[in-house]
C-alpha cells in the first residue's frame, strides 16, 4: 500500500479527444521515480502503469497489478508518460494521474497530480427548415402565409451555444439538450440533467417557427455557433435566404 506522500503540485489539462498528451514528472537530483498510477473512479482503486521494481511489494495491493496498455508509452527514463488517442470515457474513469517520487534528501515520498479533462470539438452542425437540411447560402422558397419550422443543432462536449438570427435580429427559440453515447446511436439522457455527466456527447437543438408573409421576402436566416469553452479551431455558421415563390 502506498506510504504517506507529500503533494508537490496539481494541474488540470484540457485535452482534445483523440490527441496525444504528455505528463512530466520532474527529474531532479536526489529524487527517484517510484510509480505512475491512475486513481480510478468511483471506488478509489489504482491502476499502475509503472512501479519501481524495488518497491512493488510496498505499493501493490493484492488485487492490483502493473499494466501495459497499448496507448501508453514513456520517455525521459520513464519520468514522462505519454497517452495517445485519448478518449472521452477517461473523464468518468480516471480521477487523476499521479507521479510518485522519493526524495532522498528530504527522506519522504512526494507526488504530482494531473487531472485530465477531455473535450470533444463541435461537429455535425446543421440548420434544418421544414425537415430539410440546408446548405450554407441556400435559398428557402416559400408561399405567402406559410409556416416554417426551423431547427439548428450541433454535438460536442461540453455543451455548445447556438443562436438564430433573422436579418440581424435575434430570434426567440426553444433550446433542447440530449446526451448521446459516442456513436450517436442512443439518447442516454435528456434535458439539463445530462450536463452533470462528462462521458457523453451533448446535442444542443434550438428551434422556432415563423409565419411567413410578404415582408420576409429577401430576408436571411442564420444559425451560428457562438460559444464553446475550449479551443478556437471551430467556426460554424449557415445562412439561408428566404425567397417568395410566385405562383404554384
Amino acid at each position: 500500500m502506498l506510504p504517506p506522500v507529500h503533494l508537490l503540485s496539481n494541474r488540470t489539462l484540457n485535452v482534445k479527444e483523440y490527441s496525444t498528451v504528455k505528463f512530466d514528472c520532474e527529474n531532479q537530483p536526489n529524487q527517484q521515480l517510484i510509480a505512475w498510477r491512475m486513481n480510478l473512479r468511483p471506488d478509489n482503486n489504482h491502476r499502475y502503469y509503472y512501479i519501481n521494481p524495488k518497491l512493488r511489494g510496498d505499493f501493490l495491493l493484492d488485487n492490483e497489478i502493473e499494466e501495459k496498455p497499448r496507448n501508453v508509452n514513456f520517455e525521459n527514463d520513464r519520468y514522462t508518460i505519454i497517452f495517445s488517442n485519448v478518449r472521452q470515457w477517461i473523464n468518468s474513469a480516471f480521477e487523476s494521474i499521479e507521479c510518485v517520487i522519493y526524495n532522498d534528501q528530504k527522506v519522504r515520498f512526494e507526488n504530482m497530480l494531473f487531472y485530465l479533462h477531455i473535450y470533444v470539438l463541435p461537429y455535425s452542425f446543421s440548420l434544418i427548415i421544414n425537415n430539410i437540411s440546408m446548405e450554407n447560402q441556400a435559398t428557402c422558397w416559400f408561399h405567402i402565409q406559410q409556416y416554417v419550422n426551423i431547427t439548428c443543432e450541433i454535438y460536442s462536449y461540453p455543451k455548445s451555444q447556438l443562436e438564430l438570427i433573422l436579418n440581424n435580429k435575434l430570434l426567440l427559440n426553444k433550446e433542447n439538450i440530449d446526451c448521446f453515447n459516442d456513436d450517436l446511436s442512443t439518447i442516454v439522457l435528456s434535458n439539463a440533467l445530462c450536463l452533470s455527466y462528462n462521458n457523453w456527447r451533448v446535442r444542443v437543438q434550438i428551434s422556432t417557427s415563423l409565419y411567413l408573409t410578404k415582408e420576409y421576402n429577401e430576408q436571411s436566416i442564420s444559425c451560428s455557433l457562438i460559444d464553446f469553452p475550449h479551443d478556437n479551431a471551430w467556426n460554424y455558421s449557415t445562412i439561408v435566404h428566404l425567397r417568395e415563390r410566385i405562383g404554384k
